[in-house]
């Protein structure tokens, strides 16, 4: 499968939103993720080629400041999960973070009931920081979160 990972455009913004809607409890609004490409963010989309067109599959949200890469958002189309695109964006990330001497670390937070997105982030390095209780409040479900966080020492990842 040929792939390939780009910034995201403002006209990326609806098909993004639309795997948005399909993998998420809470999805962000369209308005959200405009934002983010809108200010900077770093906002990245893989996008695979099928039938002689690029299909944008999953994308990534990062903030850069204080020294930290937080990654805010990494999803992928639930028709293609499981097939190692959300690893490609993550290293994609950690790459292009470790050419910067200012970032210290990346973090994120997950669910504890993610166990797929827990195992990706933990055999990629990151270690758990702390239990952020009750962050996740959605439709009277209260969930715990996950900071996770992978340190970088010289320029190079532990």
């Amino acid at each position: 499968m040929i792939w390939r990972i780009r910034e995201m455009t403002e006209g990326d913004v609806k098909r993004v939103h639309q795997i948005e809607l399909k993998a998420h409890i809470v999805p962000w609004s369209e308005r959200i993720l405009h934002d983010c490409v809108v200010v900077g963010y770093n906002c990245l989309i893989l996008e695979i080629e099928e039938n002689n067109r690029w299909i944008i599959v999953g994308y990534i949200i990062c903030r850069q400041k204080f020294g930290c890469c937080h990654i805010l958002n990494l999803c992928i189309d639930t028709d293609y999960q499981t097939q190692g695109y959300g690893r490609k964006l993550i290293e994609h990330v950690l790459q292009q973070i470790s050419q910067n001497p200012e970032l210290l670390y990346a973090a994120l937070e997950v669910r504890p009931s993610n166990l797929i997105a827990l195992n990706l982030y933990q055999s990629l390095g990151f270690k758990q920081a702390e239990i952020k209780n009750d962050y996740y409040n959605e439709q009277g479900q209260i969930e715990d979160a996950i900071l996770l966080k992978k340190v970088l020492y010289n320029n190079k990842f532990e």
